[in-house]
């Protein structure tokens, strides 16, 4: 019972940093009752795990079954379509139930929930298909790799180069020491005393 605990602790934590982000940025605000109700569930499942276990046990048996390549089109594909439901009911339609009944194409296509519902819908179609998903998700790795070299090795270097190069050796010329000693390496401490100065409340309010 110790991985069905972990199992929706991990959901837990996820819903709740969900709903700090639904909190700021007030979006999908008609979603918190769902996501409060989801969050008690967890609550409840991490504390008391035994009814949860079937939901658990069939989550394991799905990524027995599945590649990782293959669960995350599907996921990705399904939050997708989510986001596309989103943005057709309650953005465009205004949750009007009526008017989700009698949609037609024009309505539909009018704005960019049919990108998203395409996005989704290719991602769900490259899911069900394993060698097809494991070959792009291999690709799409390789070229997330290749743009952290970009990042990481490049960008990064740049930077170092244009702000943090001519700062240091500005310093240098100027004679400016952002510490107060050296490397000592005989020192048993970089410890330095300092006066013991009367308290003065402004100190405490502004340090620097």
């Amino acid at each position: 019972m110790k991985t069905t605990r972990k199992y929706y602790f991990k959901l837990l934590v996820f819903t709740l940093i969900f709903l700090v982000i639904q909190h700021i940025f007030q979006f999908a605000l008609v979603w918190r009752p769902i996501a409060l109700g989801a969050a008690a569930v967890f609550l409840v499942f991490a504390i008391i795990p035994h009814p949860g276990r079937p939901i658990h046990w069939l989550w394991e048996k799905y990524l027995s079954v599945t590649t990782q390549g293959v669960r995350f089109f599907q996921g990705f594909g399904i939050f997708l379509m989510v986001v596309a439901f989103y943005r057709l009911f309650y953005v465009h339609l205004n949750g009007s139930v009526a008017a989700l009944q009698n949609l037609d194409w024009q309505t539909f296509q009018s704005d960019d929930q049919l990108y998203w519902a395409v996005g989704g819908a290719v991602c769900l179609f490259i899911g069900i298909i394993p060698p097809l998903a494991d070959i792009v998700f291999a690709g799409w790795m390789k070229f997330a790799h290749f743009m952290q070299i970009i990042v990481t090795q490049i960008l990064l270097t740049i930077i170092y180069l244009i702000a943090v190069l001519p700062m240091g050796l500005l310093a240098k010329l100027v004679g400016k020491r952002f510490l107060e000693v050296g490397y000592l390496p005989d020192a048993p401490t970089y410890w330095t005393d300092r006066e013991v100065e009367d308290p003065d409340d402004r100190h405490y309010r502004r340090h620097f």
